[in-house]
């Protein structure tokens, strides 16, 4: 059976009938999977008929809808003239209408509309203005976990922008986040850290974090046997390590031994993201003397050998020069023949280990 025309399908959509819009609408769903009708349905005229079938009195007709965006939206060009056509705030209408009448379906493919648009700069803003951020946090604690992880997806995207780092605040954003990271599903975990690596760019957040218990939350990620989940959980805690205050904590919940068991995995963004971590947390003077205590000096000399990357090497040798920064440091790494290890680096291909 040959396809049926965008245009013609686009037609139904013109019709008055409500079965007739469902049924192109049905069928822009199907026949949008694939990227070059996307683009037809754009050069055809059919997004506004889509955004208009948003404001119709049945909610399947606006559910069909929302799926068609969902679609559409996968496309840069698409995302462009959505946001033109004052697109965003019927889905944001979509996405309160699924809360309240507790329509699942509605929310999830709102969600997801969402999420695709918010890759776009100008989009991000547009759902903060139009007031989509307090909705989408709500479903963090939402029962369905497909809803949860479409709305921590958007806001991943969301969290880039520097004005929705600061929005997260007063409408309760972090504390929502942070608690997704109790959750049994993995993925809403991930997507959890990602938003908080995002959100943690901002003091104020970071402090945040701290004061919800998130430093506790983010050191049992570390923990996970999942390595995706443990790189996302020591990025941000890298990124946590740098406020004072976060740093006396983490040494106090024992994080220093977490972050140390990082090393000893074999996966180079574990060992170098563990590196960095530790570089900022020994600053602190109890750290400082946790870490002579753990046996950290030689297991960085350790990592110095032949068989070690030379991007992990690079790292080792920053976190070694900042150890040393403490004369007990230093007495130790002399002890361990540290020298011999680093004059060992003149050799290496890569400039910046020779630095």
């Amino acid at each position: 059976m040959s396809e049926v025309p965008v245009t013609d399908i686009i037609g139904k959509l013109r019709n008055p009938r409500t079965e007739q819009i469902r049924e192109g609408l049905v069928a822009l769903c199907k026949a949008t999977q694939k990227d070059e009708v996307r683009a037809q349905v754009r050069e055809a005229g059919g997004i506004p008929l889509v955004i208009q079938a948003l404001s119709h009195e049945s909610g399947d007709i606006r559910q069909q809808a929302l799926k068609v965006l969902c679609n559409l939206s996968f496309d840069d060009m698409n995302i462009q003239v959505i946001r033109e056509l004052d697109g965003i705030g019927p889905i944001i209408g979509c996405l309160y209408q699924g809360a309240e009448h507790e329509n699942v379906h509605m929310s999830r493919f709102s969600l997801r509309a969402l999420c695709n648009l918010s890759i776009d700069d100008e989009a991000k803003a547009e759902i903060r203005e139009l007031g989509g951020l307090r909705p989408i946090v709500e479903f963090c604690a939402s029962e369905d976990v497909k809803a949860k992880r479409d709305a921590l997806r958007s806001l991943c995207n969301l969290s880039i922008d520097a004005e929705n780092k600061m929005e997260f605040r007063p409408i309760g954003g972090i504390p929502a986040v942070v608690s997704c990271l109790q959750s049994d599903d993995i993925e809403v975990v991930r997507y959890a850290l990602a938003c908080l690596i995002n959100l943690s760019a901002d003091e104020k957040n970071e402090e945040e974090i701290r004061q919800y218990k998130g430093l506790e939350a983010v050191l049992r990620c570390l923990r996970n046997e999942d390595v995706d989940t443990r790189r996302f959980a020591l990025r941000l805690l890298c990124n946590l390590a740098i406020n004072p205050e976060n740093k006396h904590e983490i040494g106090r919940l024992r994080g220093l031994e977490d972050v140390f068991a990082c090393l000893s995995v074999q996966d180079i963004e574990l060992q170098c993201y563990a590196l960095a971590t530790l570089m900022h947390l020994c600053v602190d003077d109890r750290n400082n003397q946790a870490i002579r205590t753990l046996g950290l000096i030689e297991s960085v000399i350790n990592l110095l050998d032949a068989d070690t990357v030379d991007e992990v090497k690079r790292y080792a040798v920053g976190a070694l020069t900042i150890f040393c920064a403490d004369d007990r440091n230093l007495s130790l790494f002399v002890q361990q023949n540290g020298f011999k290890a680093v004059s060992a680096l003149v050799v290496t291909k890569d400039q910046r280990c020779r630095r």
